[in-house]
């Protein structure tokens, strides 16, 4: 296990970080359930507020999910700061009226800002959407979000996430990690909770050891998340991965972790020595 780095309380100030999480199958296998997922998004959460950082998250607005779960740190560690972002993305808000939106707008207050996303990858305010449209094809919704996320980011910190049953060209968690390494950001991929995620660090090189039981992450051989996992490839291979601040032995960990403490000191040390130009 790694032990716990501190980091100032302003070395994220002016960063905004991207997070992106889901359940993946992995969890029973790996002895997990999905209450140790949402711990370690609070305790990643946490980290990055106190941090002074900024949390960028593509969300939806159910009552149960990660949105509220944010939102909560937020308003115990960054209150009345905006330090959430929780962007929609255009086949999301398509079915909102802009007095629903203003509604969601007013729950959120003054800890978070509502950005409404169109197809194109540009916010867009409630009044100028455009009326009488058929919903927009979700593939290319969900492209457009996460490319205004990559646009507004720093780095993308990669949690979990399915290989099946998504709604865009392919994995979300994957598509975005290749969007970040595309735009030169760095990608902290934690993928002791499998899915996805593991996927993610193993393209990196992150998980030489292979420390999962065979046959996981679920799911890597869907068709859809094998080409999303080789287009990330090719990106990683033309543009190569970028600085992230941590050692091979840190990233190693993270790449297998599943502890919460160990994700979050380790995402937020290493993109607080990027930023500085520190090692790795």
């Amino acid at each position: 296990m790694t032990e716990p780095v501190l980091v100032p309380r302003d070395a994220l100030v002016g960063a905004n970080v991207g997070i992106s999480v889901s359940e993946s199958a992995d969890l029973a296998r790996l002895g997990l359930r999905s209450s140790h997922c949402r711990l370690a998004v609070v305790e990643l959460a946490r980290a990055v507020l106190l941090a002074g950082g900024t949390i960028v998250y593509g969300g939806d607005l159910r009552p149960d999910g990660f949105t509220t779960l944010l939102l909560d740190e937020v308003r115990s560690y960054a209150h009345g700061r905006g330090a959430l972002l929780v962007c929609l993305s255009a086949d999301a808000h398509h079915g909102l009226t802009d007095e629903a939106v203003d509604d969601v707008d007013r729950r959120l207050g003054a800890d978070a800002r509502l950005v409404l996303v169109n197809a194109d990858g540009q916010p867009v305010r409630p009044g100028d959407r455009p009326a009488g449209r058929p919903p927009p094809d979700p593939p290319s919704a969900l492209t457009g979000l996460r490319r205004h996320m990559t646009a507004i980011t720093a780095a993308r910190v990669v949690v979990g996430g399915r290989l099946t049953g998504y709604k865009g060209r392919g994995p979300g968690v994957v598509e975005e990690a290749a969007l970040a390494v595309d735009a030169g950001l760095p990608v902290y991929a934690a993928g002791g909770f499998g899915g996805a995620a593991l996927c993610v660090a193993r393209a990196l090189g992150a998980d030489p050891d292979r420390w999962a039981p065979p046959g996981l992450p679920v799911g890597a051989d869907d068709d859809g998340a094998r080409q999303a996992l080789d287009a990330l490839a090719e990106t990683i291979a033309s543009r190569g991965a970028a600085r992230d601040g941590l050692d091979e032995d840190q990233r190693r960990a993270l790449a297998a972790t599943h502890r919460p403490g160990e994700i979050a000191s380790l995402a937020v040390l290493g993109l607080s020595r990027a930023r500085l130009g520190g090692p790795a």
